[in-house]
C-alpha cells in the first residue's frame, strides 16, 4: 500500500510540475505579446509623431517662402513708392523752378519798354536836370536787368542768327564780310539765362 500511495504522491507532483511550467510559459509568453503591443504603440506613436512633424516642417517651409515673397513684394513696392515719390518730387522741383523763371521772365519783361523809353528820351531832352533823373531811372533798370542776369543781345556786326535777330530790312552789299551781318538795330533785344525775352529788331546786310 506504501508503494502505491507513493506512485500515486510522484505522479501528482510531476502533474503539478508540468502546470507550473505550463503556467509559466503562458505568462513569458503573455508578457511577450504585451511587449510585442506595447513596441507596436510606440512604433504608431513615433510614426505619428514623424508624420506630424514633417507635416508641420513642410507647412513651415511653405508659410516661409510665402513670408518671403510677401518680403519680396512690400520690397519692390517700397522701391516703386520710393522712386515715384523721387519722380513727383523732382518734378515738382522743376515746375517751381520753371513757374518762377516764367514769372520772373514776364515781370522783367515789362521794365524793358520803360527801357526803351528812357533811352530815347536822353537822346531827346536838351535840359541836364531832366537828363539825370532820366539817367537815374535808366540806370536802376539796368542794376535790375544785371541782378537777376538779363543781358543784351549782341547784334550790331554780328551775323544775322534767326534765333535772336527779327530782320525788318535788308540792306544790299557788295563786301562779302559784310554779307549776312547786322548794319542796324532798330530795337535792343534781351535775354534771361538763355530765354529770349525779346529779339534784336535790326537791318542785315546781303549781297
Amino acid at each position: 500500500m506504501a508503494k502505491k500511495h507513493s506512485k500515486k504522491n510522484t505522479a501528482i507532483n510531476n502533474d503539478d510540475v508540468k502546470e507550473d511550467a505550463i503556467s509559466k510559459e503562458s505568462e513569458e509568453k503573455i508578457d511577450i505579446e504585451m511587449e510585442i503591443e506595447n513596441y507596436k504603440k510606440t512604433v504608431c506613436f513615433l510614426r505619428d509623431e514623424r508624420d506630424a512633424f514633417e507635416e508641420a516642417a513642410e507647412k513651415a517651409k511653405k508659410d516661409s517662402e510665402k513670408f518671403k515673397s510677401a518680403a519680396i513684394d512690400l520690397k519692390n513696392q517700397l522701391e516703386i513708392m520710393q522712386n515715384d515719390f523721387a519722380n513727383y518730387k523732382r518734378r515738382t522741383l522743376d515746375q517751381t523752378a520753371l513757374i518762377k523763371a516764367e514769372a520772373q521772365a514776364t515781370l522783367i519783361s515789362k521794365f524793358i519798354p520803360v527801357l526803351d523809353i528812357t533811352e530815347k528820351a536822353l537822346k531827346m531832352i536838351t535840359d541836364e536836370s531832366t537828363a539825370e533823373g532820366v539817367r537815374m531811372i535808366e540806370n536802376q533798370i539796368k542794376d535790375i536787368f544785371t541782378s537777376v542776369g538779363v543781358t543784351e543781345i549782341p547784334a550790331l556786326d554780328e551775323y544775322f542768327n534767326p534765333s535772336y535777330h527779327n530782320a525788318v530790312l535788308r540792306e544790299k552789299t557788295d563786301d562779302d564780310e559784310m554779307d549776312g551781318k547786322v548794319t542796324e538795330v532798330y530795337q535792343k533785344g534781351y535775354e534771361l539765362n538763355g530765354k529770349i525775352l525779346r529779339p534784336s529788331v535790326v537791318k542785315v546786310a546781303a549781297k
